[in-house]
Order: structure tokens, then C-alpha cells, then sequence
């Protein structure tokens, strides 16, 4: 089962990540891109019987027309492309599937923390599949991630996933696409 993978792609400029940058540390960064992250924010946790915190959504906000030029010319054929925030201070980016993009290509622009990990899940017994999951205690982890900062790597939005210790708020380009987008070479 394919989950991630670290990939060998041009770096974006300077002047581009800056403005990846400014469009999240601004008071108010603007509307989302990826509405369904209502249903994903502030969601209570629950961990071996107990609370474990809340969840904290990974909202998409556009960049620039540069950007997405600059992604299109370099990487991939796609205008979907923007900047990725948590909220500092939430622990977690709860286990769910994303609803947009079957692949996510993702470049750090901050970790999240000196722990933060992307990790990988599957349910411990059949059931139908959820978007979003509160009980971690209904998952088996199969598979994790700790990418460092300026790293492309590209993940299966389809698996069950989440974003845990991100406590200083995690910053990323991303980059979302549909199975028919990736490169073959991408998934091997």
C-alpha cells in the first residue's frame, strides 16, 4: 500500500515561500479553499477511553497566481495549489481522509514542532469509511512521516491520516491532485 514518499523536485524561490508565508502570519489570511475543514476543526479527541485534545484543521488558503504558475511550469500540470496552516497551540491534526484530492504534494515551510509526524491508519475492524475519525482507540497505526522543513513529499489523501504534535502551528505548500495527476515514477 503506497502512503508517502519523499521526492526529488525543484525547490520553490525564495520570494515564492515568502509569500506562502505572509498569507498566514497576517491577522486575518483570508477564506479557506477546502470548506469541508469546518467539520475537522476544534473536533474533540479521544485517546485510551480519555480526551485527547482537540483537532485542528489544516485550512487552505490561495497564494498568488505566481505560485500556481510557478507550480505548473515546474512540478505538475494543476492550479490547485495554496498555502496549508494548523493553529498553533492544538496538538493535532485528527485522523481523517481528505475529500478533495485523492494526493497531496507537500512542501514544509514549518514543521509544526521538533516532533511533528504525519502518521498513517487503518480501522481495527471493518466498517464503512468516515471522513473524519475522534477515536484514535478505533485505529491501527501502519505508517509515519517526519518531513523536514523544504522537503517535497507527496501522500495518499485517500489513507486514514493525521498531523500529530504540531504545537507551533505547521505551514505548508500544498498541492492537490487527482490520481490521473501523478506521475507514474511519484508512487514507486
Amino acid at each position: 500500500m503506497f502512503y508517502w514518499k519523499f521526492l526529488n523536485l525543484p525547490e520553490p524561490p525564495e520570494y515564492l515561500k515568502q509569500q506562502a508565508l505572509a498569507v498566514v502570519d497576517q491577522p486575518d489570511p483570508g477564506p479557506i479553499t477546502n470548506p469541508h475543514i469546518q467539520y475537522a476543526h476544534g473536533r474533540s479527541l479521544y485517546q485510551n477511553g480519555q480526551a485527547h485534545g482537540r483537532s485542528s484543521g489544516f485550512g487552505i488558503r490561495t497564494v498568488s497566481v505566481e505560485l500556481e504558475d510557478w507550480i505548473e511550469q515546474n512540478i505538475v500540470p494543476t492550479r490547485r495549489v495554496g498555502v496549508g496552516s494548523t493553529v498553533p497551540g492544538l496538538d493535532h491534526v485528527g485522523p481523517h481522509r481528505d475529500q478533495s484530492r485523492d494526493y497531496s504534494l507537500l512542501y514544509l515551510l514549518r514543521s509544526g514542532g521538533q516532533n511533528a509526524t504525519t502518521k498513517f491508519w487503518e480501522l481495527k475492524t471493518p466498517a464503512p469509511l468516515e471522513y473524519y475519525y475522534s477515536n484514535y482507540d478505533d485505529l491501527i497505526q501502519v505508517d509515519q512521516v517526519t518531513a523536514p522543513v523544504g522537503q517535497w513529499y507527496i501522500l495518499n489523501a485517500k489513507m486514514i491520516h493525521s498531523v500529530e504534535n504540531v504545537v507551533e502551528g505547521r505551514v505548508s505548500i500544498q498541492v492537490g491532485l487527482m490520481s490521473d495527476q501523478v506521475p507514474k515514477a511519484w508512487l514507486e
